[in-house]
């Protein structure tokens, strides 16, 4: 617990210190750094032995949720992305396409894969492999809005789930995508990496399965 004025001042440099008589102030914990602080201010009065001994009991118990709550997400990212690229996975992709068919009007998918990337493990190996996936991946990230959702689904195939205004223009947000993968260079040794892109794409006709689709 925190009681002194001046040390709460340089926690909070915005405070008038002059305007409060009561003051509380403890530190929130998480796996040992500080995360933030509890801060209670009282202009009239003071507070009580017991006022201090409930805020006691109350800052572990935020601390103690702070740590459920970030295990809890950090179990769910482990959950639903894929560990190389960031991207979601694909359990978790098929899951959002079919929410998308459900609740959309007419979302559009692009499934794709590396032309001959079997080769550059086979030559270069699986690092560099690795190397053009994450690349990749960084190009699908950059062309990540509100509207469109991309996923690592295999070892190279990938698939991007289209909405809204995004989902009419599918065939030229597919080719503008193969043009910039094929136009990039991957550093390498002993030499950069160039890729092709394949794409297939479809909109959704509703009423379709979503096998279907």
């Amino acid at each position: 617990l925190i009681r002194r004025m001046e040390t709460i001042q340089s926690l909070v440099p915005d405070l008038a210190p002059h305007e409060y008589r009561g003051c509380l102030a403890a530190s929130v914990l998480y796996e040992k750094n500080r995360r933030g602080l509890v801060l209670i201010l009282r202009k009239h009065h003071r507070f009580k032995s017991r006022e201090r001994r409930i805020l006691q009991l109350l800052v572990p118990a935020l601390s103690a949720a702070i740590f459920k709550f970030r295990y809890e997400a950090r179990l769910n990212l482990l959950a639903t992305t894929d560990p190389l690229t960031g991207l979601y996975n694909r359990s978790r992709f098929f899951a959002v396409l079919e929410s998308a068919v459900r609740d959309e009007e007419s979302p559009a998918l692009l499934q794709m894969d590396l032309d001959l990337f079997k080769q550059i493990n086979d030559s270069l190996g699986h690092q560099a492999g690795d190397r053009v996936l994450e690349v990749l991946a960084a190009e699908l990230k950059r062309r990540q809005t509100k509207g469109i959702t991309a996923a690592r689904t295999g070892g190279e195939e990938f698939m991007i789930l289209l909405r809204k205004g995004q989902a009419e223009n599918y065939r030229s947000v597919a080719e503008n995508l193969r043009q910039a993968v094929e136009s990039l260079i991957i550093d390498w040794e002993p030499e950069p990496i160039r890729v092709t892109l394949s794409i297939g794409g479809t909109r959704y006709t509703p009423g379709e399965k979503l096998a279907d689709f």
